[in-house]
């Protein structure tokens, strides 16, 4: 029950924060050649964990929920790992805040994860669309609304 409260409760607290954290570089999975930007070409799923920075800026703007907070999130990409694993999908992580989408068109859209309203995230990604954020405790509405999006 309280998975279906954490990400939105905990996206109305980081807006509310108004803080930004300090530029972090976290160690990532990446195919970028620049560091701080993951660049994401291809159908994929970027699975973002904050980096220590923005771990540390969670923290003080959690307190002492932050660790039960994390433990939700930590299970629920865990779960929504092996989902997307079953679906065959390919899977990169990172903790760079920086990402830049490239669709087989040509055109790019660039993510800046460094904002408070992003914690742990999910983004699906066909190489065609527009990549999907998807809800950590509904990943498969998530990958069913990017499979849609492929179809058309």
């Amino acid at each position: 029950m309280i998975r279906f409260f954490v990400i939105p409760v905990m996206c109305i607290l980081l807006a509310a924060c108004g803080t930004s954290p300090a530029g972090q570089q976290g160690a990532a999975q990446s195919n970028a050649p620049v560091e701080g930007i993951l660049e994401v070409k291809g159908a994929c799923a970027v699975v973002y964990i904050p980096g220590a920075g923005k771990m540390n800026e969670l923290q003080q703007s959690f307190g002492k929920d932050f660790k039960e907070l994390s433990a939700a999130n930590a299970a629920a990409l865990q779960q929504a790992r092996q989902y997307l694993r079953q679906q065959g999908m390919k899977i990169l992580e990172t903790s760079q805040y920086q990402l830049h989408f490239v669709k087989s068109n040509g055109t790019t859209l660039d993510i800046n994860l460094n904002r408070p309203k992003y914690a742990w995230e999910i983004f699906l990604f066909d190489g065609k669309n527009d990549p999907i954020k998807a809800n950590l405790t509904d990943i498969e509405a998530g990958y069913q609304e990017m499979k849609n999006g492929i179809i058309q």
